[in-house]
């Protein structure tokens, strides 16, 4: 939380300087109404939605025909960020935190054995994720005739990841200790890509297609520890990769407010490393969302 709180002040004190510089730059004593157009806006975000988390890696115990794996499921997640739009330069300057928490359980009473080898009845797995991402980016804008807008993107990533797994067993009467595997990856790096508005109707209308794709290159530290099987804990420096895509329709209710649509995918490439194992796992995600938008000074 410590460098999540940093970052944030961080991006707030370099946004509040970039504002004041700009508005230092238009004359104060005769703006007429263009000029006040062109003044800095300001633009409050908020994301609710849901995600379902892959399954990859969730077994939890397995027989001659099939792994049982932790079932998918949808848990809600939010986010929200600020801006700082400049409408004579066409360019924005942002700052978005977003967090999410799910977790999900299955049990099976099939003869099996469970993921350390041991032979058992019955079995559940539950697994819990947490994420936290802040980003601080940068945004220009670049319009194609009355019917397409592009915004290209680069900024800065900080991401903090856990995933939680813990399986139950017993055989007959016998019952195991629980097994655990505790993932953890927190990292930061450079992010960049775009998104595209197409207005199909021309500018006027106040429906609109969206759609975008955002690269994050993030250097951290991954943990893994499991108190079952050979390699016990490791932790060690990496690179990983997080990429998004969204798609959906957007609706202007005016000048003010508008309302998103979508639907999500996210991956982290490389986050998890179990020990169990000695595996490698890209985690993702994916579900819809709603986003709404207010502007401040119009």
């Amino acid at each position: 939380m410590q460098k999540i709180f940093t970052i944030l002040l961080g991006c707030s004190c370099m946004a509040l300087t970039t504002l004041a510089n700009a508005l230092n730059t238009i004359p104060g004593s005769s703006l007429n109404s263009r000029q006040l157009q062109s003044l800095p806006k300001l633009r409050i975000g908020l994301d609710l939605g849901l995600l379902q988390p892959s399954n990859e890696g969730l077994n939890y115990a397995k027989n001659s025909d099939r792994a049982f794996i932790v079932a998918q499921k949808y848990n809600p997640y939010y986010g929200f960020d600020l801006k700082y739009l400049f409408p004579y330069k066409n360019s924005n300057l942002g700052v978005a935190y977003h967090h999410f928490y799910g977790s999900n359980s299955s049990n099976t009473s099939d003869p099996f054995t469970l993921r350390n080898g041991q032979a058992a009845t019955w079995s559940a797995g539950r697994y819990s994720w947490k994420i936290d991402d802040v980003n601080l980016y940068a945004e220009h804008s670049v319009s194609f005739d009355n019917y397409f807008d592009i915004n290209l993107i680069g900024g800065l990533e900080y991401t903090r990841l856990s995933r939680d797994v813990r399986i139950e067993g017993k055989n007959d009467s016998t019952t195991y200790p629980d097994l655990n595997l505790i993932n953890r990856f927190a990292g930061i790096g450079p992010e960049f890509g775009f998104d595209g508005i197409c207005h199909p109707f021309s500018k006027r209308s106040p429906l609109s297609v969206f759609g975008g794709l955002n690269y994050a290159i993030l250097y951290g530290e991954r943990e893994s520890n499991a108190d079952f099987g050979n390699l016990g804990s490791i932790s060690e420096n990496t690179i990983i990769s997080h990429v998004t895509a969204n798609f959906g329709i957007q609706y202007d209710y005016n000048k003010r407010l508008n309302i998103n649509l979508g639907y999500q995918f996210q991956s982290y490439i490389g986050a998890i490393k179990d020990t169990d194992t000695e595996r490698t796992y890209n985690q993702s995600f994916e579900g819809p969302y709603i986003r709404a938008n207010y502007n401040f000074g119009y």
